[in-house]
């Protein structure tokens, strides 16, 4: 009897990626290593690193309000999607683990908050195991929707500045509302503050960033000018709603020049903190007593206690902002945050010594300008 061969029938649909190559003669490529047996594609890894982020998410703030056996199966759940040496088989047994944890969820704790969030990302999961049965790489679709997301995202640079002139732009706007200034200066910043909070929410309901960036610089310019006419001696207010206005101007230009957006923003908030960055501190003047005469200008009980309480909303606002900058990770937006406190704080500094008689460094003026601010003005004269 004759030795006969018979031919494995062709498969009908495309070859998975994953399959493993054929021996070859030559040495093989980085992308042949990359294809071997056993290793997952950047898309599944894409997709399992997503969902594993969201489980985290999920976990970390409801498991106190779940069941003991769920939150252990969305732990695992999470775990199965770290680094998963096969991927589809991952994918598999997390979603298996995540419809277990609903089940749980929904016969032990029906109003649990965790059970909203769990089904979403169950059918992300669902989705994305449902693809190794096409034709198509599994997880292919999923990840070029992640990343199609992920590119329609304001940049971190564009967050950081919206969100840190629109806690400026509230600021200015509470300070006109106590200190009775002009309403409509008030209802300008409150407009700007509101383009950029939708920046921040991802709901920006007008072109684009660059344009909310001139819209609300545009707001701070009407306010500062409306302030300026008829409060001149708010000069503390100008200089925070003018702070906020040189940022979002040069954020909205930066977008014209050669560099990245908002570059130029980072170049003039980065000039601003080394102004005063290395300087010595100058001896502290000591303060008269108070048996002495501190003359016609000295504050009432009442204005002095006017003074304290916008001088701790203002350290309240920098706490806020030095514990998110104590978080933040990416070094521009962590400039811009520091850049923001320095401007709150300069502005209280000044606020609070122009009351203590300018017994440390002295007014509005020294602590925000500079020490050599009186003198170009005499030079100016000459």
């Amino acid at each position: 009897m004759t030795e006969c061969t018979v031919g494995a029938p062709v498969r009908a649909t495309k070859p998975s990626q994953r399959a493993g190559k054929p021996p070859a003669t030559t040495q093989a490529t980085p992308t042949q290593e990359a294809e071997a047996p056993g290793a997952i594609s950047s898309d599944e890894a894409l997709v399992a690193s997503t969902l594993a982020e969201q489980l985290r998410v999920i976990y970390d703030m409801h498991s106190m309000q779940m069941s003991v056996n769920g939150a252990e199966l969305l732990h695992t759940a999470a775990d199965d999607l770290e680094a998963p040496q096969d991927c589809e088989r991952a994918i598999h047994k997390a979603a298996a683990a995540v419809y277990g944890a609903l089940a749980v969820e929904r016969a032990d704790r029906q109003g649990s908050p965790a059970i909203a969030p769990l089904e979403v990302v169950h059918q992300s999961l669902r989705t994305a195991s449902n693809g190794y049965s096409f034709e198509e790489e599994g997880c292919e679709a999923m990840a070029e929707g992640i990343r199609a997301g992920q590119r329609s995202t304001a940049a971190k640079e564009e967050l950081a500045i919206a969100a840190n002139t629109a806690a400026l732009l509230s600021q200015a706007a509470g300070l006109i509302n106590d200190e009775v200034g002009a309403v409509y200066a008030s209802t300008l910043l409150e407009f700007g503050k509101k383009v950029l909070q939708q920046v921040v929410d991802g709901s920006l309901r007008m072109g684009t960033v660059q344009e909310a960036f001139f819209y609300a610089a545009g707001a701070c310019a009407g306010a500062l000018a409306i302030e300026q006419r008829d409060h001149p001696s708010a000069r503390h207010r100008h200089q925070l709603i003018d702070a906020a206005h040189q940022v979002l101007n040069n954020a909205g230009l930066s977008y014209d020049c050669e560099l990245n957006a908002n570059d130029v923003a980072a170049a003039a908030i980065d000039a601003g903190a080394r102004q005063f960055r290395d300087r010595p501190t100058p001896p502290i003047r000591r303060v008269k007593d108070d048996s002495e005469e501190v003359g016609p200008a000295a504050l009432t009980r009442k204005q002095l206690l006017s003074v304290l309480e916008v001088a701790a909303s203002n350290l309240a606002t920098i706490d806020n902002i030095l514990m998110q900058a104590q978080t933040e990770k990416d070094s521009w937006a962590l400039a811009g945050l520091v850049d923001a406190a320095q401007a709150l704080s300069r502005h209280c500094g000044g606020m609070v010594d122009t009351a203590a008689g300018e017994a440390i460094l002295g007014g509005h003026d020294r602590w925000n300008f500079g020490p050599n601010f009186v003198d170009l003005g005499k030079a100016g004269e000459a």
